[in-house]
């Protein structure tokens, strides 16, 4: 995976936006719309973990699904 890529997934976790996401990795603002559908697209399963990685990150332990009832 590129630098492009990994500020892209970082990105697009935080905002929800693939075309800042695309931006803010260093894409052209011309082409960041197309170039942020197709990197969301090729790169959902590592959005998702990266994605996962943070909710986990951020709920407490205590709230762990195996101990609400």
């Amino acid at each position: 995976m590129t630098e492009k890529q990994d500020k892209f997934i970082e990105t697009y976790v935080i905002t929800g936006n693939a075309t800042k996401a695309a931006i803010a990795a260093g894409y052209s603002e011309k082409t960041a719309k197309v170039k942020g559908a197709q990197l969301k697209s090729q790169l959902y399963s590592e959005i998702q973990k990266e994605t996962q990685k943070i909710i986990a990150d951020k709920i407490p332990a205590s709230l762990d699904r195996k101990s609400v009832v």
